[in-house]
């Protein structure tokens, strides 16, 4: 192994360890954010390099010594747990007690699925999330037919109201739930995009799979916050320690060099 190795070595430490800090930045600053899902980072090895009687001088039979070549950070997971629900009292705030999603479409068609259930009724009286996509709803009555009353949704998402001491049945909100969490990626406002086809079920086909909807709750974060700054703290200390080690190469090399002359 030569000085080269040693701060390619330390130069990947820094990188790797400046993607972690990232991702706990982020973390951190969606502690509040509701429906959140906490980004996970694992680290691994990269390919060892065998040394010789060239580089280390070694005693009679020895056990192998390797050096890894760096360090890389897997691909980053993202944990899908439930976040803990906090009531609102708004009739349009939904939570999911369970594993299912919420699925929303924007204005050209593509579609998304959500834990955020942070909804509101637009001008259609049709159900949208903060950002105006419209919420998966089978709806029994046109939403901009339905009377101007109080509307309730129960666990299993059919939406009713009552009209004269009746109850009258206007739709269900459904839940969506993907074979694998993997087919799942992040792509930003609490949205989850399907990669290529990947399967998903609805609570119509088998309702008990996708747990209970609470109306007037929202989910909150699933982000350990205690946990995400002791990581913090952690990953601080090794980018330091890795910032150490390159400057102490450095100053061997400018010895070597110093040397030479």
């Amino acid at each position: 192994m030569n000085m080269n190795s040693i701060l390619s070595i330390s130069k990947t430490g820094l990188t790797q360890l400046q993607k972690s800090l990232d991702n706990t930045a982020n973390n951190i600053a969606n502690v509040n954010t509701v429906g959140f899902k906490a980004n996970e980072m694992s680290f691994r090895e990269l390919l060892n390099n065998p040394t010789t009687n060239r580089e280390v001088e070694q005693l009679n039979n020895p056990q192998n010594i390797d050096f890894n070549a760096g360090l890389q950070t897997n691909v980053q997971a993202i944990n899908f747990t439930q976040g803990s629900l906090a009531s609102t009292g708004l009739p349009t705030d939904l939570a999911i007690s369970g594993d299912g999603f919420f699925r929303v479409f924007d204005a050209a068609g593509n579609q998304f699925l959500t834990r955020d259930g942070a909804f509101r009724l637009d001008s259609q009286n049709q159900l949208v999330n903060q950002q105006g996509y419209r919420v998966d709803v089978t709806y029994t009555i046109p939403s901009q037919n339905w009377p101007n009353n109080a509307i309730s949704i129960n666990s299993q998402g059919i939406i009713s109201t009552r009209n004269n001491d009746q109850t009258i049945e206007l739709g269900r909100v459904n839940l969506f739930l993907p074979t694998r969490d993997s087919d799942l990626s992040a792509v930003g406002k609490n949205l989850f995009q399907l990669s290529p086809g990947a399967i998903v079920a609805n609570n119509i086909q088998n309702p008990n799979l996708f747990g209970n909807i609470m109306q007037g709750y929202i989910e909150q974060s699933n982000v350990n916050l205690a946990q995400e700054m002791t990581d913090m703290i952690v990953t601080q200390r090794s980018f330091s320690l890795n910032a150490k080690a390159i400057q102490a190469t450095d100053d061997m090399l400018n010895s070597i060099n110093h040397f030479t002359d």
